[in-house]
């Protein structure tokens, strides 16, 4: 994935890890967060159609059982 950032200029600080227990009583669903800023909202869409973003996401995303995109506005 890291390569794929650097090809895509909409991506600001990008963060990345393994997601933990912590008070849960279940296992978390997702094992992996990837935190991703970006300077404008309109650079989101920019980021998912990007080749490389669809590219990645075509080679990878059958392997992903699910996942969960959440979209938020730093105050």
């Amino acid at each position: 994935m890291g390569l794929m950032l650097l090809r895509i200029p909409y991506i600001l600080p990008h963060k990345a890890g393994l997601t933990i227990q912590g008070e849960l009583k279940d296992t978390p669903e997702y094992d992996v967060m990837h935190y991703m800023t970006f300077r404008r909202e309109e650079d989101i869409q920019l980021y998912y159609d990007h080749p490389t973003h669809m590219d990645f996401f075509g080679k990878f995303g059958e392997t992903w059982e699910k996942f969960l995109v959440v979209n938020s506005k730093l105050v």
